[in-house]
């Protein structure tokens, strides 16, 4: 298998297959090496590094587990010990083990950019900031560390327009009529240059392009999403990304203003030529057409919109769409608080209640009847929201009951005649995979017309299909995915902990996708209208 003779020319061996990316060959490599030394903490390491880069977690996280065993001084091990974590459904908080490898050594970067990572999802933003500061003072070259300062950089560029114009900051405004802070982007920018000059990483290349597109710097952008395109084979899952970006980029960003523009004029054709001889309809096509050309000739989507607010509920509507549109991306973290069924509309605890006993037949066991808080101004109503997890943990189920907003009598009477204006009593079920797929479930009908991404596989079967029906579709589905995604298995949730973390995970996940698509798609819009 290889002509060195020595243990320390097969490590510099070992060294290059795996800095060339020939995990497996080196995988071969180290495992005769162990098998010459069996026990040998320093070869369980590079065996648990190699294994790492294969994704095969649940043996890495055994490797390395051996090597804190063998040598708790192995400063290293503690920070991979902390990047493998736990598999699904174990509780793990890297904190403690990454503060052990820095304590052990102090000028160990990589420990310091992991504990980054976790302080400033813990929210502790200030020593997150210090110490990715110092990880790249120990270690200049660390692209990883450089990448995620930039990421920080841009997600944190959301302007105070108030303020900032008194600081004298320089702001963007995008297309949607958002602010962000210049001087922040580009620094972002400057970032990005540095951790592709060390590697051309395909997330850190559209990442630079896309805040290329928010900065305005149009031609820039299409330059890069458009190398990015060519350099990336067939079903990578940047290349798709890259495609839509160069989209959204070209003739000056008016790829993205024509793309919004013709949404919102094509909502428009949702009305039936009766509707069409009302005054009303020609005071909606006007509020849209003028929004429409405001978006082509530069304004925001809100300053177009907000150009035509009035007393009109027609010009309302309007209205409304664009703050729906922006609340897409937004989506905060979620937050389940415990609460009293007593509290809530009778519609609500009688919907609750016949899904309780149904799917306890079924082998669920509910968690509780919670406040979902962070979705309080969205809803701008109480809404309780019942939470069930099957015995093996493998399907979560989610029942509510909502009424619709009351919109005037003379709508009201309108929608009722036509029979849509009907309260939704829903039952979603959701099984996520430990590839990301979310696997969802439920007889919402049209209630809500937006999408998760591509990783979230939704089946919204039509009102009022009873909750048995909804159970046998979602397991058939499963198992159809399960069966051709055979390395794919679904994760474990158990409790309230747990559904909360996989929800926060599909939040981010979300947001991310409404950003990729300019924040709303024109099936959606043409379902909102």
């Amino acid at each position: 298998m290889t002509t060195a003779t020595s243990p320390r020319e097969q490590l510099a061996r070992f060294a290059a297959l795996y800095a060339a990316g020939s995990h497996s060959e080196a995988l071969q490599l180290v495992d005769a090496l162990i098998a010459a030394m069996p026990g040998e903490a320093t070869l369980l390491f590079q065996r648990a590094r190699v294994l790492n880069q294969l994704e095969r977690f649940d043996e890495a996280r055994t490797a390395v587990k051996t090597v804190v065993a063998k040598k708790p001084e192995h400063a290293s091990a503690w920070t991979l010990r902390a990047e493998l974590g736990e598999a699904e459904g174990v509780t793990y908080d890297p904190e403690p083990d990454l503060r052990r490898a820095i304590a052990l050594d102090p000028k160990l970067a990589r420990a310091r950019y992991i504990l980054a990572v976790v302080l400033r999802e813990k929210e502790v933003e200030e020593e997150a900031a210090t110490q990715l500061d110092t990880a790249l003072e120990l270690d200049p070259r660390l692209h990883e560390a450089i990448a995620y300062r930039a990421s920080i950089l841009r997600s944190d560029s959301w302007a105070d327009p108030e303020a900032d114009a008194k600081e004298g900051i320089e702001m963007v405004t995008s297309v949607h009529g958002f602010k962000f802070r210049k001087p922040d982007l580009e620094r972002a920018v400057a970032e990005l240059d540095r951790a592709i000059a060390l590697k051309a990483e395909p997330a850190y290349r559209y990442q630079r392009a896309d805040v290329l597109h928010a900065l305005g710097r149009y031609d820039e952008a299409v330059a890069s999403f458009e190398a990015l395109q060519l350099d990336l084979p067939s079903g990578h899952p940047v290349k798709e990304l890259a495609i839509l970006g160069r989209k959204r980029s070209e003739n000056g960003g008016a790829g993205e203003r024509e793309e919004i523009a013709q949404v919102l004029e094509q909502t428009l054709s949702n009305f039936s030529d009766k509707e069409k001889e009302n005054l009303s309809y020609d005071q909606a096509a006007a509020v849209v057409r003028s929004a429409a050309e405001g978006v082509r000739r530069g304004k925001s989507v809100t300053e177009s919109m907000s150009d035509f607010v009035s007393d009109s509920p027609e010009d309302m509507t309007a209205v409304s769409i664009a703050w729906q549109i922006r609340q897409l991306a937004e989506e905060a973290v979620p937050d389940y608080v415990p609460t009293n069924a007593r509290d809530y509309p009778v519609h609500q605890r009688a919907w609750a209640a016949t899904c309780d006993k149904k799917l306890a037949k079924e082998g669920f066991i509910k968690l509780g009847d919670f406040d979902p808080v962070h979705l309080a101004a969205t809803l701008a109503r109480k809404q309780m929201l019942s939470i069930h997890t099957r015995e093996d943990g493998y399907c979560t189920a989610a029942v509510f009951s909502m009424k619709p907003k009351w919109p005037g009598f003379a709508a009201w009477a309108m929608l009722k005649m036509k029979g849509q204006l009907r309260t939704a009593r829903v039952v979603e079920l959701e099984t996520a995979f430990d590839d990301d797929t979310v696997i969802s479930t439920s007889n919402a009908g049209g209630v809500n017309p937006y999408e998760q991404g591509p990783h979230f596989r939704a089946e919204k079967l039509p009102a009022g299909t009873e909750l048995e029906r909804v159970l046998a579709t979602h397991v058939s589905r499963v198992a159809d995915y399960s069966n051709a995604h055979l390395r794919a298995n679904p994760r474990v949730i158990r409790n309230l902990a747990e559904v909360t973390e996989q929800q926060a995970l599909q939040t981010v996940s979300k947001n991310a996708y409404r950003r990729s698509i300019g924040f709303v798609s024109e099936p959606e819009l043409r379902a909102l209208m």
